[in-house]
């Protein structure tokens, strides 16, 4: 008498992985950069004038928010447009 095994159960389906999606390149980050540079342009300022005793001109930030208006047309200008 040959008894016959029952077979065993297929194993569980292994969901199928989500596509992946690719990466989007990103350009520099130029607002970091220009943040950056405005910052260091102050500390080497202030340095300059108060540790190293640099005859340098004194700026009040009522003479300051040109510039900061300026630097953020030239920026929109000069941004890479996506």
């Amino acid at each position: 008498m040959t008894s016959s095994s029952p077979t065993p159960p297929p194993p569980p389906a292994i969901p199928p992985e989500p596509p992946s999606r690719t990466p989007v390149a990103e350009g520099p980050r130029y607002g970091s950069i220009i943040l950056g540079l405005v910052i260091l342009a102050v500390g080497l300022w202030y340095f300059g004038d108060r540790t190293l005793g640099l005859e340098l001109p004194r700026l009040e930030a009522d003479e300051l928010w040109p510039i900061a208006v300026i630097g953020l047309g030239v920026w929109l200008i000069v941004r890479p447009h996506r």
